[in-house]
């Protein structure tokens, strides 16, 4: 460099560059002779003068050698986003989001009287799990121990009605030894909140109603007479129109909501008939047509492509077991140098693992929803086929031990595939960071475990539900055909 030249450390100025379109020079390029090198480009850059700020050159100087031509980079996106007056494209309104669908929420009132406390903590804690399960929903569970403020009224209970909204999706009642305060209006808080749920039966901003009694025993001392023939008296009322069900613990009134709850928030997404968000809406289209052999068909095919799932799910697991085993020893192979291995080749042997296990948490993270809504829709269509039962009541149980024979088979190997993740999922812990590729794959691959360890866990709770189900259904068709038998020989005699 000639310190007399005009230059300066920081190089060649564009501001003081000549106009190469102009002076004789485009003569001079045409006559210039051509060296073999790269091949022209159908669209070659054009050389040009612009003054731009002084902060806009400093900036994508320090970025060292290529700095025009990131300028370039930046203007092309800026152009491709703009319009020639610099304004971002309008986008139609017909025009589809690429957003991914977010969750719908659906609000579940829990309406219980003092005594049952523990159990609306369950029902949070299976919302919690649902909606961790399943992407389609998110349930907001509703009381008024969290949702009621303090305020005047005519009663405690009118205080409720006025702060805790009455739009929700799901109603949930539970009782077992205490009715609650008559408030003028009802019996209780609780018949009053459950009346209201039952009005809107019919309209379009029906809840579904789910209500369960718990069958516990009670100490003596902690029992009053007034309350329990009041319960009496409102669950006789609920069975006239099937409107419960009995639990006898915590477990098991969770193992009734994650199948009752599960079901009914499905069936309202697929609908999109939201009480809490939405208005009146044309009827959608439902499957109540479905006849008993169609429920018991649907329920044995969906058990079927979930087995299926589980299948590849656990060939892929034991492919990339196998992978893992292969380059651990090929890693124990390698020829060392002063008692290190080859860095460059450790590298690529990890490099390798991390494409084994992305590529498995990626097979797994496609089959999670598979699995799902193949089993939630067969745990959806055995329960109706139960409930379809209780209409014409068949003698034979064929169909039915087809049912649950399938359900049984699938508790069997959800037990088994959830015993070997567990396994594998130590050896993956277990493995070394070696490189960020590396790190980065286990990571994924651990979440994606983990997420089908719960959904197993939650499908096998469900399915033990439904088996029960099942077996006293079965039951209750031998009873009955008994009995006729036994009617049919004394009219005989």
């Amino acid at each position: 460099m000639n310190e007399n030249d005009g230059s300066t450390a920081r190089g060649f100025d564009p501001d003081t560059a000549p106009d190469l379109s102009k002076g004789g020079w485009p003569e001079k390029f045409a006559k210039a002779p051509v060296r073999r090198g790269r091949p022209p480009k159908a669209r070659p850059k054009v050389s040009t003068t612009i003054r731009l700020s002084q902060e806009v050159i400093d900036h994508f100087r320090a970025g060292g050698r290529g700095w025009q031509t990131r300028i370039d980079h930046a203007l092309r996106d800026w152009s491709r986003q703009h319009d020639v007056r610099g304004m971002p494209p309008q986008k139609e309104a017909t025009e589809p989001s690429n957003r991914p669908k977010m969750p719908s929420t659906l609000r579940v009132f829990v309406a219980t009287p003092s005594d049952v406390e523990e159990e609306v903590d369950t029902v949070r804690e299976v919302a919690e799990e649902l909606n961790r399960m399943d992407e389609a929903f998110r349930l907001e569970v509703v009381s008024w121990r969290s949702h009621a403020i303090p305020g005047a009224g005519s009663d405690p209970q009118s205080v409720i009605n006025a702060t805790v909204p009455d739009t929700y999706d799901v109603f949930v009642g539970i009782m077992w030894t205490r009715f609650g305060t008559p408030t003028g209006r009802a019996g209780s808080g609780t018949e009053e909140e459950f009346e209201k749920a039952l009005a809107r039966v019919g309209t379009p901003s029906a809840p579904a109603i789910l209500f369960y009694f718990k069958d516990e025993p009670i100490r003596p001392s902690s029992m009053d007479p007034d309350q329990l023939a009041s319960v009496s008296r409102f669950k006789a009322r609920l069975a006239e129109k099937n409107l419960y069900w009995d639990f006898k613990s915590r477990d098991e009134l969770a193992q009734s909501l994650r199948v009752h709850l599960g079901r009914t928030a499905r069936q309202l997404v697929a609908h999109e008939v939201h009480p809490a968000t939405a208005g009146p809406v044309d009827e959608p289209d439902t499957d109540d047509d479905f006849g008993f052999l169609d429920l018991v068909e649907d329920s044995s095919e969906c058990f079927l492509r979930g087995n299926v799932a589980i299948q590849r799910m656990t060939a892929d697991t034991k492919d990339l077991r196998s992978k893992l085993t292969a380059r651990t020893a090929e890693m124990e192979a390698l020829p060392s140098r002063h008692g290190n291995p080859s860095v460059r080749a450790a590298r690529r042997i990890a490099d390798n693992i991390a494409a084994d296990m992305d590529a498995f948490a990626e097979r797994l993270e496609a089959e999670i929803p598979i699995m799902g809504e193949a089993y939630g829709n067969g745990f959806d269509a055995a329960i109706k086929a139960i409930h379809v039962f209780m209409d014409f009541a068949p003698r034979d149980t064929t169909d039915f031990l087809v049912l649950r024979t399938h359900v049984a088979d699938l508790l069997e190997a959800l037990g088994m595939v959830i015993d070997q993740q567990g396994t594998f999922r130590t050896s993956v812990v277990r493995l070394p960071r070696l490189t960020k590729s590396m790190a980065k794959a286990r990571r994924r691959t651990l979440a994606a475990m983990e997420e089908v360890t719960t959904k197993w866990a939650g499908l096998r709770s469900m399915g033990s539900v439904v088996l029960r189900l099942l077996d006293e259904t079965i039951a209750r068709i031998d009873d009955r055909h008994a009995v006729s038998e036994v009617r049919g020989r004394d009219s005989s005699g």
